[in-house]
């Protein structure tokens, strides 16, 4: 009896924390969505064509993915849109960097 209750908790921990990646991945993603559409309207207008479709792809991909029962492929599907956000991420920065320092001088630094 004791062996059984064992074997038990075993699958059943196992299956706990494949329920609980998903739930970790699922979150995840929601997050990447949402932050990725603020950036969008906030410099979208910044980068190239080209890089907006590939944003896109990626972003379609993972709200697709967030859907299913595989954390690994939502995982995959945030990593996806990591790479392909990197440049916006960039200019963004760039841009909130040189509106913070305009008509600033290095002493008031």
């Amino acid at each position: 009896e004791v062996e059984r209750m064992i074997g038990e908790s075993f699958k059943f921990a196992a299956e706990d924390l494949k329920a609980r990646q998903l739930i970790d991945a699922r979150t995840e993603a929601e997050a990447i969505l949402k932050a990725t559409e603020k950036a969008f309207r906030l410099g979208g207008h910044l980068i190239s064509a080209e890089e907006t479709a590939a944003i896109r792809a990626s972003l379609a991909a993972l709200e697709s993915a967030r859907t299913g029962e595989d954390h690994r492929v939502i995982r995959a599907g945030i990593g996806d849109v990591e790479k392909a956000t990197h440049h916006l991420a960039e200019v963004l920065m760039d841009t909130t960097l040189k509106e913070a320092l305009q008509n600033k001088k290095l002493s008031d630094l």
